[in-house]
């Protein structure tokens, strides 16, 4: 995608950015080498990085949240959410993990997607799952008395796994205020049977869960088609259902 004029944005501070008609909270990796990407601009990762260092309000000098407009992850999201600082993960209260803390208020989405590593596929799953979003590598803490429902997201690789079991500790010692963790979503890394090894360190950390769900690899998402235009195998169906319901069930409480 490609900015909306014929010069590229260039983004002096958060308090001029344009406003897009649906903003959403997104938490940008201070050390991504990616850019952002939506239907309204591209922003070049070292402008988003000289944004993040700028100071906030009470002069510390704590990185900020880039509000952006994603057209895809606005799915049930009527109003914006207001950013907050972020904090970054070696920053967080112990015990630590990958995922930093990304404050935000007012209302949010019905469920978030937090990545325990780079690569885990949770920009995939808010474009399939309705009502979600994704908070990058971050936990979504809304301000109180808000809470925030959250699935945290790895690949069934080692190094995933093992980032998993971090974050799952760091919510365990309940040093997260507002995060309701609805369990961990195993997204395969490799088509086939998962080595036993591997299996038996999910089995471990599943444990420390509320619940786990496994999904099976796609190749078609491997090659970039459209999530949306994939037919995907049945446990992804099953994620929904158990989401949409879990949220049914809060809304009735």
């Amino acid at each position: 995608m490609s900015c909306t004029s014929s010069q590229a944005w260039t983004p002096s501070s958060p308090s001029t950015w344009p406003e897009p008609p649906l903003p959403l909270t997104y938490a940008i990796p201070p050390r991504s080498t990616l850019g952002i990407r939506n239907a309204l601009w591209t922003v070049p990762c070292r402008e988003v990085e000289d944004l993040l260092r700028q100071p906030n309000s009470s002069g510390k000098g704590a990185t900020h949240m880039t509000m952006v407009h994603a057209a895809e992850q606005t799915s049930g999201l009527t109003r914006p959410l207001h950013a907050r600082p972020v904090v970054p993960a070696g920053s967080a209260p112990p015990p630590t993990s990958p995922l930093g803390l990304a404050g935000y208020a007012g209302p949010g989405p019905g469920v978030w997607f937090s990545s325990c590593h780079g690569g885990a596929g949770t920009s995939t799953l808010a474009v399939l799952i309705p009502r979600a979003m994704s908070a990058g590598r971050y936990w979504p803490v809304p301000e109180p008395p808000g809470e925030a429902r959250v699935l945290l997201v790895a690949r069934t690789n080692a190094s995933g796994l093992i980032a998993a079991q971090a974050a799952a500790r760091q919510w365990a010692a309940g040093v997260l205020p507002g995060v309701r963790l609805l369990g961990l979503v195993a997204v395969a890394d490799a088509p086939g049977k998962l080595p036993k090894p591997l299996k038996d360190l999910l089995r471990l950390i599943s444990g420390g869960v509320p619940q786990l769900w496994e999904l099976p690899w796609v190749e078609a998402l491997r090659l970039g088609d459209p999530p949306t235009q994939v037919r995907l195998p049945s446990p992804y169906a099953r994620l929904t259902q158990d989401l949409n319901r879990m949220i049914s069930e809060d809304s009735h409480a």
